[in-house]
């Protein structure tokens, strides 16, 4: 299961809450094409414990892009 937040004042973006560890996640690339297809997300954002809060992911290579 998954806890996803997404905002009217955020369009087009979404950010996965749990699990913290979606970046290890064999399913996230599912869900990424899930987010895409039906609710229209252009940027995902996961936890990313190295910063302790959330940081936007590539899309295509479900990587976290560089601080």
């Amino acid at each position: 299961m998954f806890l996803i937040w997404v905002y009217d004042d955020e369009p087009g973006q979404a950010t996965v809450v749990r699990p913290t560890s979606m970046s290890k996640n064999e399913n996230l690339g599912k869900l990424v094409e899930f987010l895409r297809s039906e609710l229209g997300v252009g940027r995902v954002l996961l936890y990313k414990e190295d910063v302790g809060g959330y940081a936007e992911i590539d899309l295509d290579g479900l990587t976290f892009y560089p601080a």
